[in-house]
């Protein structure tokens, strides 16, 4: 008889045929099935995340930066200006690189306190 786990909720996850065969290879290694070993995987890395009250504040002010930052960047691809537009866009892009990394940076690892941004 199956143990019942509680578990009714599915999460639709999609790899590369390489990636599959990967975590098919750690999970044997591990003698776990593939669904336990990607749920392992992901509960023990949600485990080590802190999120602080400052870390939510400086995301969602980034999100504006990143949405004004998209709205030009809109503004640009439309502009008559190929040459200026080219490179307004090529800015733009690298600005919302920044405030990507800069809302992943504001998640601190407990066991990893290094800053994700890095020079671009």
């Amino acid at each position: 008889m199956e143990k019942k786990t509680g578990r009714t909720q599915e999460i639709r996850v999609y790899f590369s045929t390489e990636e599959k065969e990967t975590l098919l290879s750690k999970a044997a290694a591990s003698n776990q099935k593939l669904s336990t070993y990607v749920r392992n995987c992901l509960t023990r890395r949600m485990g080590k995340m802190v999120v602080t009250k400052d870390a939510i504040a400086a995301r969602v002010v980034l999100s504006k930066v990143k949405q004004s930052a998209m709205m030009l960047k809109t503004i640009a691809e439309e502009s008559k200006d190929t040459i200026n537009g080219a490179e307004l866009l090529g800015e733009l892009e690298k600005m919302m690189g920044y405030i990507d990394d800069a809302i992943m940076a504001s998640i601190t690892n407990k066991e990893d306190d290094s800053s994700n941004l890095s020079e671009k």
